[in-house]
Order: C-alpha cells, then structure tokens, then sequence
C-alpha cells in the first residue's frame, strides 16, 4: 500500500460566536501543523460541502483518504499516524475511525487518565495513549461520522454523486462490520463546552431561593437543569451572543441580550449566577460590587474562575509558550486573570463573605506530577494552587 494519506477538511461559516469562531480557524491551523509534523507523505484538501466523491477522486490518488465533516476537532500527530499504520495492517477494515474525549458513540471515547487543559497537555496526552495501545484494532458496526479514515478502494465503489458530509453518515451507518476504532488514534472534539448543565454550581443553590440571575447563561445548560429540579424559580438570564440566547431562551422566564454593564435592573435577587464570567469582563471588580447591590440581604454569588496559576499555564510560561485556546483556563476572550488570593480579594473588597470555596483539581498528566513536585521540593510552588484549575465559590451578601 503507498504510504500517503490525504486530509480533506470542510470548509464551513463558523456560527457568530467569538470563541468558535477562532475555534474553527484554530483546529484548521494546529490540525495542519500536526499532521505536516508526521513523517508521511500527506496533502490538505479544503472542501466544500457541495463536493462528491467524484471530486475527492479526482484531486488525489492515495491508497487512504482522511475525510472530516466537522471543523472543531484537533487532530494529534499519533492520531494520523496510528490511522494509517492501521489501515496498512487491517486488511479486512475498509473505515478506520479515532477515539474522542466526547462522543455519543461509547466505542469511540478514549479512556483518558489525565485530563489536558492546554496545548502542551493535549500532546502528552495524545502520545500517552498512542503508546498505551499500541495499533490495537476494535471492531464497530456503526461510528462517529466527524471524522474517518477509508480506503481509495471503498470511494470507488460509492455512487459518485453522494457528497462527502452524505458520505461519511452513510459509512458510519454501514451495516457490513468493517469499521474499526483505532483506539491508539486520539482526536479532540470542541462542541459541548457551552450546554454544560454545570452541577458543580447548580449545587450550590439553597433551597430556600426563589429568584436568580443567571449571568453569561450560553445557551442554557445551567438553567436547564436547575428548572428540571427546581421549576418554581424565577430564572433570568443574561447573555450577550443572541445565537446562544435564542437557544437558551426556552429555559428561563426571561432572557436578556445586552451587556450586563449595561443592565439597570429594576429587583433583587436572592441568588447570581456567574459561571465562568468575570474573567471576561473588563472591570470585574466593579460588577461584583454591582452584583453585591444586586442581591438581597443574605443573598448569594456563585461564581466559577479559572485559576491562572494552575501548573499547566505556570509550566508553559517558564519556557516562553502563552497559547491561547478556544476554550478553558487559556479562552482567547479572556481579558482577566485571578489567581486564589486576587479572586479572594476582590469579593472581600466587594463587600462579600466567602461561605464555600471549592478548588477542582484535575489529575495531572505524568510530566504535569514531575513538575508540581520539582516546584514543590525548590520552594518555587504552592501545591493546592498549582493542582487547582478553577474556583467554585458562593459568597454571601451579609
């Protein structure tokens, strides 16, 4: 079999929302770098969703096609690798499908043992998994049509005419078993980030509270599921990007599309939500003394922040590296920074009592334990803060 394998990427308007926005150009971009990193002999084909087979065939002539129809997944340089070193030793296989941090196809979630927050992590990852498994193959009757590996020889039996997003739905549903998951191939999906049902906040909710404000609501994961348990509440919602709003929409009693800076509310509120929020605004110290005026007496602030001293960031400036993601502690629309003490600071300086202070720590990666432990011993870390990738925290209005 010849040794080359050729991308084709889809070429689709990313939805007027900031952060997909780059995410797509993002993916695009570090996916290329990846996949030009292997050492094969790879082309990149953009296409449009109006192409057939028949175009795919006519622009290349290698032995194994990679074809994706979704523009937010990052594809890792083992990924491609393992793909292709599949396809050479599974004869009987006519697709080769990845695994992914987040499917609805179980046979296609990768098992991962460590989470990865940044560039950095997520190739240590992809590595970690590729060595883990080493080319071992599993059989599926259907799969994740975002992204798949064919043989030439497949296309050719295809109607000519089908396009490619029709094709690659049309292969994840083949009833014949020659889908194989390569499960040392691992491929990152963004997508869900902005549904979140957010338990860790929703949690955090008392009982007694009838009336919250839900800041920054995306497109209503949290009032989602606070509803579901609670439909008593009045719940308003605030979100800047009317395309998420209009889907959040049918989860509050009110939604509003304006900045909240620019929001003169006529209440209070016994409860504010602000889910990772503040560190997109431009003065947060003066809206959580806005916040403070807000609420009633005795009422609460829930907020999530993501700590800018977690190892992976600190790590990653110690050699230079500040790489902006779409998403999470490094989320290109992120204008401010808080560390424990500074996040500390401003509620006090707000006027609020800290009632519960929660730090989550995701496990690290091998070379992530290393490092903690290097800063620890040298008296250069602190290591609750180094572990803790966000703040979940509810203050209180006394």
């Amino acid at each position: 079999m010849n040794s080359s394998v050729d991308i084709f990427w889809p070429e689709k308007q990313a939805p007027d929302i900031e952060e997909v926005k780059f995410s797509f150009s993002f993916c695009k971009q570090k996916s290329y770098e990846f996949v030009k990193s292997a050492a094969l002999n790879i082309s990149w084909f953009d296409y449009s969703e109006n192409q057939t087979v028949a175009d795919i065939l006519s622009m290349t002539d290698a032995e194994c096609i990679f074809l994706s129809t979704y523009s937010e997944l990052l594809i890792s340089r083992p990924a491609i690798e393992n793909l292709l070193a599949a396809a050479r030793m599974g004869k009987e296989y006519s697709v080769f499908v990845p695994v992914f941090n987040e499917t609805d196809f179980p046979v296609q979630l990768a098992a991962l043992k460590a989470p990865y927050l940044n560039i950095t992590t997520f190739i240590e990852t992809s590595q970690y998994i590729s060595q883990q498994y080493d080319g071992e193959l599993l059989p599926a009757e259907r799969c994740d049509p975002k992204c798949l590996l064919v043989r030439r020889e497949l296309l050719m039996k295809t109607d000519p005419k089908c396009n490619i997003t029709g094709l690659c739905f049309s292969i994840g549903n083949m009833e014949e078993k020659s889908i194989a998951v390569v499960k040392s191939a691992f491929i990152h999906c963004f997508g869900k980030y902005y549904e979140a049902d957010r338990q860790d906040l929703v949690n955090l909710v008392p009982s007694h509270v009838k009336n919250v404000l839900d800041v920054g609501c995306a497109r209503g994961g949290y009032g989602k599921h606070l509803k579901k348990l609670r439909p008593e509440l009045h719940l308003t919602g605030v979100e800047l990007n009317p395309v998420m709003a209009e889907t959040a929409r049918c989860f509050y009693d009110e939604i509003i599309t304006c900045p909240i800076e620019n929001i003169r509310f006529k209440n209070t509120f016994d409860l504010i939500n602000c889910g990772d929020v503040i560190e997109h605004l431009i003065n947060p110290w003066d809206m959580l003394k806005r916040f403070y005026d807000l609420l009633q007496i005795n009422g609460y602030l829930v907020l999530s922040v993501p700590n800018v001293g977690h190892w992976t960031v600190v790590r990653d400036l110690l050699k230079g590296k500040f790489q902006y993601i779409p998403v999470g502690v490094l989320c290109l629309t992120h204008v401010r920074w808080f560390t424990e003490i500074s996040v500390r600071e401003a509620l006090q300086d707000a006027g609020f009592i800290i009632d519960s202070y929660q730090r989550q720590q995701l496990l690290p990666t091998p070379e992530g334990l290393v490092f903690i432990e290097n800063m620890c011993n040298n008296g250069y870390g602190d290591r609750e803060s180094l572990l803790s990738n966000e703040f979940i925290i509810r203050a209180m209005k006394k």
